[in-house]
């Protein structure tokens, strides 16, 4: 059997589509191109496709071999997993990932890590971020013994993405980071292969994240490098996101100039490809930027995102709009204006995390004006958000907020209340 022959057989007998062997990373009509031997993957593109087929690379390049084997009863419960996974049947998949553990062998390391890999990717769906993080570290253990260097790049970069979706933006960066060690060690592409885009999402997912955590040099140093992987490829990934970043990467390191000529593409690109929820995070960040030059520059900006935010119904937009020009009556002395619209802000936005942050600005504000009964009661509704999001690093800063601002309401008794509070979750997290 030819390379492309034995592809098309595994991909049958697994229930595969080509569109399901393509993935993100290449074409329908590429997959129909192999399997007709019109066209030959390189060395990199087979290590995905056998990683998928759940064979060893040498099992293609090895003319010897002219049948596929029947595949496992682990593998079938896999297949069948996947395809419940499609159809939206979450819960039955899980059961299923289970049945197909037990089947396996404890050395088929190979498969036992596709199958933690797929329970972390259905745990995903139905929310259950910390037990998908522990169904990819275990992932992960599998392809160490099974010595699968992509395999194991491709999951820490998965726990990168599932750590940044429960705000746990430190140990997401850490992964990324130990994903593109991985990368840069054992699968950068050679000059004469197509560039990644597994590395293009990588570093730009990285870029972002590393502007998340204000960590300014960092971040551009991912993002340039996205920026010119893109280019080489010819894929833009994220680029609304990556354009806003880099703008605010810039803002932060004093290029104002570089800062607005980063959003205006992030405006024009969201512009052509109608993507108007990034849109108007873009037309926002311009306002912004615009407003150290006055109202009457930046207000063009505001009107137009609170205009595509409203014909979207895009709530979260509104509050964005809102919470900018909050910023902007307080930056202009019109306290009143500024409250109003920060807690209608609050009112209309949608996201918990979005709505923490406009709290923490209004709580800073009332602080400023020394209404010290207004501030704790916005820093109140954050802890409580925090304890449910279990967000410890965030409840520190806080409570330590609080304690400030009780001390200097004069309630000694909750300012030590918060002050414990706080060195206790502290000295856990040091633990």
């Amino acid at each position: 059997m030819t390379l492309g022959e034995k592809m098309r057989a595994l991909r049958r007998q697994m229930g595969m589509t080509q569109a399901d062997l393509a993935g993100e990373e290449f074409t329908k009509s590429f997959i129909s191109q192999i399997e007709k031997n019109q066209a030959r993957p390189s060395l990199k593109s087979l290590r995905i496709f056998a990683q998928r087929l759940n064979r060893p690379v040498s099992y293609f390049l090895d003319d010897g071999a002219d049948v596929a084997p029947t595949p496992s009863e682990a593998q079938r419960m896999l297949s069948t997993g996947e395809l419940l996974e499609r159809q939206g049947k979450f819960e039955e998949a899980l059961q299923t990932y289970e049945k197909a553990l037990a089947e396996c062998a404890p050395t088929d390391y190979a498969t036992r890590g596709q199958v933690y890999r797929r329970r972390a990717h259905a745990l995903v769906e139905l929310d259950q971020l910390p037990a998908a993080v522990q169904a990819l570290e275990l992932a992960a253990e599998e392809f160490r013994l099974a010595r699968d260097t992509a395999a194991r790049a491709e999951v820490d970069q998965l726990l990168g993405d599932v750590h940044n979706r429960m705000r746990r933006r430190e140990e997401a960066l850490q992964y990324y980071e130990k994903a593109l060690l991985l990368y840069e060690e054992g699968l950068a592409p050679h000059k004469d292969t197509e560039p990644s885009f597994a590395m293009l999402r990588l570093l730009t997912e990285m870029g972002l994240t590393a502007a998340q955590l204000r960590k300014w040099d960092a971040a551009h140093r991912y993002l340039k490098r996205a920026e010119s992987l893109a280019t080489e490829c010819r894929t833009l990934y994220r680029w609304g996101d990556l354009c806003r970043s880099m703008s605010r990467v810039e803002k932060e390191r004093g290029n104002r100039r570089e800062a607005i000529h980063w959003a205006e593409r992030a405006v024009a690109y969201c512009d052509s490809v109608l993507d108007h929820i990034v849109l108007v995070r873009a037309l926002v960040d311009l306002g912004e930027l615009r407003s150290s030059e006055g109202r009457k520059a930046a207000m063009p900006f505001f009107e137009r995102a609170m205009d595509v935010a409203q014909a979207k119904g895009d709530a979260d937009g509104k509050s964005r709009v809102r919470a900018a020009l909050a910023k902007l009556a307080e930056q202009e002395g019109d306290v009143k204006q500024a409250v109003e619209l920060y807690q209608s802000a609050v009112n209309s936005s949608e996201d918990g995390w979005r709505t923490s942050d406009i709290r923490r600005s209004l709580a800073n504000l009332f602080i400023a004006r020394k209404d010290w009964e207004a501030a704790a009661k916005q820093l109140e509704s954050n802890v409580a958000f925090y304890e449910k999001q279990r967000c410890n690093k965030s409840l520190i800063e806080t409570y330590s907020t609080l304690a400030e601002v009780y001390e200097a309401a004069g309630k000694s008794e909750d300012a030590a209340r918060c002050l414990r509070l706080s060195m206790d979750l502290y000295r856990s997290q040091s633990e």
